[in-house]
């Protein structure tokens, strides 16, 4: 990082044009821009260097391996569009493709890190998508999962679980360097893995006797857990975490997904009807989650066999929390004001405070939604993607640890070390 001015440049950034096969890493430009957050978080500007100017790189995150991050984003003007590319430290680095086949413009989640490779999905048609592997060197098709692409993933007993993609029918068990089908029961599908530790995985799935309902696997038997919705309704279960000895969920009864205990002869239902439950996070010895309200949706927290709303972003209109994520003994979120629209908001279990009003005004940094921010954690970094305005189409990170020109930024009060895009809202004052 520069040394501090005492007031924001802005500076123009050269339009270069990078290929993916290159392995050289490249430094941010001089135009990279910087944001001090309201307790000295260093927020930087990471992919306006790859479609310069008043275009978008249009990131997306695919995933992490090790201590890189892996995105895919527009690169407007190379042989091959989209690339991809890492985050190392501080390091932007293009990601060699084999053979320099062009990837289709949409990468999907979800993404599985497994016997040191990243596994993911590319394509914008049912036709041409593909599922691929990342190595830490070189990105190329994955053939030996099996599959064209898959749906979801998970990890069980040193294996990688994989639902084939559009039959939801057909589980995959990869070793690492073969693929093969098990056999479930007859007519079940809609496999949607949630949960596994070393004796069981837990998944919701549909049949003819039970709808949608909770089942669960020892590596060997499926066999049927719960029937929350007796016959053929369904309870449409997600959210599984373990917490304070037990596992706790969200299942929807009535229509509203409401958040359950797992016991031995069943489950009891802990929010009361009409307090929805989403976003089941484990924060600093506590569970949290997002509830429906009346105006949107709020923070709240369960309490022994009760659950508490503990925040609202905006408590006189419409508001919402989301994106709950934990990084740095905080709970960071995506959340809005009256004053600020969506913005990033951090929350230390008794109180929450803007973390950086990045774009300046009601509009926020998502256009008025509440979309995946598509927060992710690497190292001492948490990532994001904004979705509008001036910061939006773009790639950013957060670090919490001041660094020494921040600290200055942060004496002198002011709230950005460089500008590196024209029309950009400097942000860092406190809520």
């Amino acid at each position: 990082m520069r040394s501090p001015r005492f007031a924001p440049f802005a500076f123009a950034c050269a339009a270069l044009v990078f290929y993916p096969a290159a392995t050289k890493a490249l430094e941010p430009p001089n135009g990279e821009t910087v944001v001090i957050g309201s307790a000295g978080e260093v927020i930087r500007l990471r992919s306006d260097f790859i479609a310069p100017g008043d275009q978008r790189s249009f990131p997306s995150i695919v995933g992490t391996l090790e201590n890189e991050l892996l995105f895919s984003a527009r690169n407007y003007g190379s042989a091959i569009d989209p690339s991809l590319w890492t985050v190392t430290g501080d390091v932007v680095s293009p990601v060699a493709i084999a053979n320099n086949q062009p990837l289709e413009p949409i990468v999907y989640q979800p993404s599985a890190a497994y016997a040191g490779k990243l596994y993911f999905n590319s394509g914008s048609r049912l036709s041409t998508r593909q599922a691929w592997q990342y190595d830490g060197s070189v990105a190329e098709p994955a053939t030996d999962l099996g599959l064209s692409w898959f749906q979801d993933t998970i990890e069980f007993q040193g294996k990688l679980y994989l639902e084939r993609y559009y039959t939801s029918q057909e589980v995959l068990v990869f070793d690492g360097s073969q693929a093969q089908g098990i056999t479930l029961p007859a007519g079940l599908r809609e496999v949607e893995f949630l949960y596994a530790d070393d004796q069981r995985m837990l998944l919701s799935a549909r049949d003819s006797t039970y709808g949608n309902e909770l089942w669960q696997y020892d590596g060997d038997q499926f066999e049927h857990l719960l029937d929350l919705n007796p016959g053929t309704d369904s309870a449409y279960y997600s959210d599984i975490v373990a917490f304070d000895g037990a596992l706790y969920f969200t299942a929807s009864v009535d229509g509203i997904p409401n958040l359950w205990r797992l016991e031995q002869d069943g489950a009891t239902q802990l929010s009361p009807t009409g307090v929805s439950a989403t976003s089941l996070t484990v924060y600093d010895g506590e569970l949290y989650f997002v509830s429906g309200i009346e105006s949107g949706t709020s923070l709240w927290r369960l309490d022994g066999d009760s659950v508490e709303e503990v925040w609202r972003a905006h408590a006189e209109g419409f508001g919402f929390v989301s994106n709950l994520t934990v990084f740095n003994g905080l709970l960071y979120s995506l959340s809005n004001d009256a004053v600020h629209g969506e913005e990033i908001w951090a929350w230390d279990g008794q109180a929450a405070r803007l973390v950086a009003d990045l774009n300046a005004g009601p509009a926020g940094i998502m256009g008025g939604d509440p979309f995946d921010l598509q927060m992710t954690q690497l190292g001492n970094q948490l990532f994001f993607i904004p979705g509008t305005g001036a910061v939006g189409g773009e790639l950013w990170s957060l670090t919490p640890v001041p660094e020494p020109s921040a600290v200055w930024l942060g004496i002198l009060g002011l709230t950005a070390a460089v500008a590196g895009r024209q029309g950009i809202k400097q942000a860092g004052q406190a809520a």
